[in-house]
């Protein structure tokens, strides 16, 4: 499990470097900012492993040939 020095850094890491939930967290009230906190919290305590967060992400990987 995250320590909640870990949760707050992925909070910030989060909030300062991916655009949507930043914007989202800067539209919305403090007691609704939050509750996502709270909420993005509880989403990653899921993915929580000792060293601190292991998340399987999918991807495309597209490889092409310039003309």
């Amino acid at each position: 499990m995250p320590t909640m020095v870990a949760l707050m850094t992925i909070w910030d890491w989060y909030t300062r470097g991916f655009g949507p939930l930043r914007q989202l967290a800067e539209s919305l009230s403090p007691q609704r900012v939050q509750c996502l906190k709270r909420d993005l919290d509880a989403y990653h305590q899921h993915y929580a492993v000792p060293v601190g967060l292991h998340m399987k992400r999918e991807y495309l990987l597209t490889i092409g040939r310039r003309r």
